[in-house]
């Protein structure tokens, strides 16, 4: 994702330095002015405070600091849910993403997830538009009262070179589980690159639509109930 960037500021680097400087300016001219003012009418010396808020709030409308985002291009979930007859696919976007490293080793992994991103790549038009609806109706997902999936690590392993084994928690609709997979994490200069698959029991977190382990008579028109997420993140360190 690309951060928007800052109204009036066109490199955020230099914003705070710029704004500083204008702002230095300005309270020295008007304390300047003020002064003048004071000798030819002591009473206009109230004013002094008036004038200074004012040119607070002025020089803050100039400014506004480029908000940080942790997910940058290439970063992705894909995410896989099979029937019977076939498959789905599409994908849905982090909100959220937060590693930390000690001597360049993994030793902590969380992130968020918007479920209302949720979208179908293998459809089009109005038939993609109804799947996703229902994906994130309370027959799945309940997007409406729970728009956050999160994930937060408890255990991690170094299993030697890039490889990791991942333990945390999962928490979908609200419902938290255990939950474990295999990670490849790399890091390059000031920057890191992860790729996991995570397979994802959706009846444990309450979604048991059509599925043969908690309907009969479902025949051939059945849900697996495991659904998978390709994960990939490029981020910074």
């Amino acid at each position: 994702m690309v951060a928007p960037q800052a109204i009036g500021v066109q490199n955020p680097a230099y914003g705070p330095a710029i704004f500083n400087l204008i702002f230095t300016i300005s309270i020295g001219s008007l304390c300047n002015f003020s002064l003048i003012l004071e000798k030819r009418n002591p009473m206009k010396k109230i004013l002094l405070p008036i004038a200074l808020l004012a040119l607070t709030i002025t020089c803050l409308s100039f400014y506004s600091p480029t908000p940080k985002k942790h997910a940058h291009n290439g970063t992705s979930i894909q995410w896989t849910g099979k029937k019977f007859a076939g498959q789905h696919t599409g994908t849905i976007d982090f909100s959220r993403t937060d590693m930390k490293f000690e001597n360049n080793k993994l030793v902590s992994a969380n992130f968020d997830v918007d479920m209302k991103s949720i979208k179908c790549t293998d459809l089009e038009g109005d038939m993609a538009g109804k799947l996703e609806g229902h994906l994130k109706a309370a027959d799945f997902f309940g997007v409406q009262n729970h728009p956050i999936a999160s994930f937060k690590s408890t255990k991690i392993e170094s299993v030697g070179g890039s490889g990791y084994n991942i333990n945390g928690n999962m928490t979908i609709k609200g419902i938290t589980k255990a939950i474990k997979f295999q990670a490849k994490v790399a890091t390059s200069g000031d920057h890191v690159t992860a790729n996991a698959r995570i397979n994802v029991d959706r009846t444990k977190y309450g979604i048991k639509y059509k599925s043969k382990n908690m309907f009969e008579g479902l025949g051939d028109n059945f849900i697996y109930d495991d659904f998978s997420l390709s994960i990939n993140i490029v981020d910074h360190l």
